[in-house]
């Protein structure tokens, strides 16, 4: 029976390299997928390319290549990967250029289309009206209602596309495929669609490679990582977690493994806890490419660090798809003191009580702001403990300008010598502050595309 293997190489951008390359030299796999896009990440690369920090793609994508390429393309493994963040054409054109230098040669495929920037812009009078803008979930703590700031403040704007142009890509002949702003799940539900030859509308099927995405989109979660509580949930060798494996078969079995020798384990367990992550409603996921049923997913082991999944059901995809747009909105502000000892809270509120009043001077130059103690408002902290050795003063705040915010951190400095005794570890922080909502857009006005370089020989 024919079996497909996928390798998860990464779960986001800043994770761990070593696994992956682990599973490029050892693995039995024909696919090694790099998920590297949390809801901040693409945005970040945006303000990156504005910057001149870099051009735009993923932060670890070279060291990445540079460890696993050569050993994939000698192995016929094939990459996906949607590490090319805001600038998946930059992406290309290096590693182009470094399997040039390697003498290696391989066939690349840019997907793009996930930037609608311009169709936000384009029509950001009408979408933003008052009367027709719908926020459908906030994403930060300080979002404003007026779409009036959205509007004028746009920055960045990335759709959530399908699986469609990596398997047209995959269906091409591409050794890798380098993607920007693509659902997590899709570049897995790709790599099985161009496998097995999948109908479009085989909505069971596609919710099969929906879960196996799921499931390996996290990398280490599925084997042990996030996982180990030091009690009920032990975890060994997670120094050297091996990220995990799937094989999925012709008859819609799939099996959840990892390297043998490699650190963290396979179990049930570990499995339903990546199942249940982020996932707001187990009857409905939705993804762009199919609206899927977790619920009547079944695991169980089957051999050491072995799963089985089974029971896959999905229904016809939405009409709209995700995205998630980012705009400007002021400076982050973050002021922080510790206190140790007896009547550490009392000192820590002392202050927070004197900050308050000094803040006065600043008039309205401050939008929203919070105080906290050991991450918790004082009230309940104090609940948790009336009495602690160690307490950490926070306070967070969205201010209109970076010349503002900073003179309100200068301020802060001034309780090294005029707060309550024995503060130390004074800390002040300031960032842009660019809030994340995520709407929706028409299907049908997305226009995704794939495109081909040539590098080696």
């Amino acid at each position: 029976m024919k079996t497909i293997r996928i390798g998860s190489g990464s779960g986001f951008s800043e994770d761990f390299v070593e696994p992956a390359q682990d599973l490029a030299e050892r693995g039995e796999i024909d696919f090694l997928v790099f998920e590297a896009l949390a809801e901040r990440t693409i945005h970040e690369a945006h303000l990156r390319i504005r910057d001149g920090v870099n051009p735009g793609y993923g932060m670890l994508f070279e060291e990445r290549m540079r460890r696993c390429v050569a050993p994939c393309l000698r192995r016929g493994i094939r990459i996906i990967t949607n590490d090319g963040s805001a600038n998946p054409r930059a992406a290309a054109e290096w590693l182009a250029g470094y399997l040039r230098e390697q003498n290696l040669s391989a066939k690349i495929a840019i997907v793009e289309g996930d930037d609608v920037l311009t169709y936000f812009s384009d029509r950001a009078d009408e979408i933003f009206a008052p009367e027709l803008f719908q926020v459908h979930a906030g994403s930060d703590a300080w979002m404003p209602t007026d779409p009036a700031i959205i509007r004028d403040n746009i920055s960045s704007a990335n759709v959530y596309l399908y699986y469609e142009p990596i398997r047209e890509a995959l269906d091409a002949g591409a050794d890798i495929v380098i993607a920007g702003r693509v659902a997590d799940p899709s570049m897995f539900v790709a790599a099985l669609a161009h496998g097995f030859d999948w109908a479009p509308k085989d909505w069971n099927r596609i919710a099969m490679g929906t879960v196996v995405g799921h499931l390996l989109e996290c990398s280490g979660h599925t084997t042990g990582g996030y996982f180990a509580d030091c009690e009920t949930k032990t975890v060994s060798d997670l120094a050297n977690i091996g990220f995990p494996i799937a094989e999925v078969q012709a008859d819609g079995q799939v099996f959840i493994t990892k390297l043998p020798g490699s650190g963290g384990k396979v179990t049930c367990d570990t499995v339903l806890e990546q199942l249940h992550y982020e996932v707001h409603s187990f009857s409905s996921y939705v993804t762009p490419d199919v609206i899927a049923a977790f619920r009547d997913v079944r695991v169980e082991q089957d051999g050491a660090d072995r799963v089985r999944v089974t029971g896959f059901t999905g229904r016809e995809r939405p009409r709209t798809l995700k995205v998630l747009l980012g705009y400007h909105h002021g400076y982050n502000l973050v002021l922080a003191l510790r206190f140790r000892g007896h009547t550490a809270m009392k000192r820590a509120h002392l202050l927070g009580t004197v900050w308050s009043e000094r803040l006065r001077h600043f008039g309205n130059q401050i939008m929203d702001s919070v105080y906290l103690y050991n991450d918790l408002p004082y009230a309940a902290a104090l609940r948790e403990d009336p009495d602690p050795k160690y307490v950490e003063f926070r306070y967070s705040a969205v201010v209109r300008t970076r010349e503002e915010a900073e003179a309100v951190a200068r301020a802060f400095m001034g309780f090294y010598l005029n707060g309550a005794y024995g503060g130390g570890g004074l800390e002040t922080n300031v960032s842009r502050y660019d809030p994340l909502i995520p709407l929706t857009m028409p299907r049908e006005d997305v226009r995704s595309s794939v495109s081909y370089l040539e590098a080696g020989q």
